[in-house]
């Protein structure tokens, strides 16, 4: 495949997504590009340190709607210096989880994730450093053995390279790199699946950034994820309250009728229950509707 030239590139920033007519194969790869404040010796500082910053993950709600609960951790890691002068990071929390960092000439070599993830880093001239990511954008600064990196706004850009590591286009802002990583998920992989269901906790990285990766959810701050949860929890206890008060009411109903039916009539009000909330039944409850549940032995 032919790498896009910049100019291309630029062309592309004023088209609209359908407008695209560039093919990137499925298997893909992502790197990213961007610049942040810190320097190559706070970097190591930092990392010497132990780092003792705190993260807290609060409960937050899923892409599906499911919500889960994090504890409070402290960020830690033992430091091991290698004969070869690279440095071995191993959490304090998760034995089997390293990372390792090796200075060069121009800078940092972080190979984290147990080595799946790559940062390159270069000190720049005039300031700060570039950092270089090879792996997805639902990694990106999202591994718990990484110095602490403050993001310069609006550096960040990305690009799709093939199996070899070869280009297949230039760094494009990410807007543009959205709309051709879209095209490139409408094609099933070798699963068979499109799109990727880790977009839905793409907020994660959003917040290291700006909220500048547009195809990924906005990051919120606490208090909005403590009411996002606060209205779900709402919302399925009041299911769980009508639910209650619709079987009753239908146990009532079966109540009334003079010959007692062969099923359970908590059996027949909680199947009733159950297909008027899925909306499968949507006609109103009588206990003629409840026979016609007996008689059909729930075939329905």
């Amino acid at each position: 495949m032919v790498k896009l030239k910049n100019k291309e590139i630029d062309e592309l920033t004023s088209l609209e997504a359908n407008d695209i007519d560039i093919s990137i194969p499925r298997d893909a790869r992502s790197m990213f590009r961007f610049e942040i404040k810190e320097n190559i010796k706070e970097l190591i500082d930092n990392i010497k340190s132990g780092s003792k910053e705190k993260k807290r993950h609060l409960n937050y709600i899923g892409h599906d709607g499911s919500y889960n609960e994090y504890l409070n951790y402290e960020k830690q890691w033992d430091l091991h210096k290698r004969e070869d002068g690279s440095l071995l990071l191993i959490d304090t929390n998760w034995n089997d989880c390293y990372a390792t960092v090796t200075p060069n000439s121009k800078g940092l070599h972080i190979k984290t994730a147990t080595g799946q993830y790559q940062y390159t880093i270069t000190q720049n001239d005039q300031g700060g450093c570039t950092v270089e990511f090879n792996g997805p954008v639902n990694a990106l600064l999202n591994q718990q053995l990484l110095p602490h990196m403050t993001y310069n706004p609006h550096t960040l850009e990305g690009k799709f390279i093939d199996k070899e590591g070869n280009d297949i286009t230039s760094y494009a802002p990410m807007d543009i790199y959205g709309k051709l990583r879209n095209q490139k998920n409408q094609q099933p992989d070798k699963y068979g699946n499109i799109h990727n269901q880790q977009d839905g906790f793409g907020f994660n990285i959003n917040k290291h950034f700006n909220n500048e990766i547009p195809f990924l959810p906005l990051s919120k701050t606490n208090q909005e994820l403590q009411m996002e949860l606060a209205t779900k929890m709402f919302k399925n206890n009041v299911k769980i309250r009508n639910l209650s008060k619709r079987k009753e009411a239908i146990r009532e109903q079966l109540k009334s009728k003079q010959q007692e039916p062969s099923v359970s009539g908590v059996v027949v009000a909680d199947k009733i229950a159950e297909d008027v909330i899925s909306g499968k039944e949507k006609r109103p409850i009588t206990p003629q509707i409840a026979e016609e549940y007996l008689k059909n032995k729930f075939t329905r």
